[in-house]
């Protein structure tokens, strides 16, 4: 990977460059995940764009519904929590 990997806010500054281009179009989202998966990300926005990113989005995602979370991952659980979404995480037996 290297340098061929963004960090996460390379990465936010690649969304709103393609959010400025005529040529792309984003289908909605429920309102307030897109703010919720930012301050997901705030903790982390020099780290490479990784795991992380999707993880972020998915507890912005969960938080802008007021949803529980649901998981089996640690690191998620713990990202999501800080993000103030409701998390559940699973073990395995």
């Amino acid at each position: 990977m290297g340098q061929s990997v963004f960090s996460i806010e390379e990465a936010l500054d690649g969304l709103d460059r393609w959010r400025e281009d005529p040529r792309v179009e984003f289908m909605g989202e429920p309102l307030g995940t897109e703010k919720a998966f930012r301050h997901a990300t705030a903790g982390s926005a020099k780290k490479s764009a990784t795991k992380v990113i999707i993880d972020a989005y998915l507890a912005g995602f969960a938080g802008s519904e007021r949803a529980t979370l649901v998981t089996l991952d640690k690191a998620l659980s713990k990202l999501g929590h800080r993000a103030g979404t409701t998390v559940l995480l699973l073990s395995t037996p």
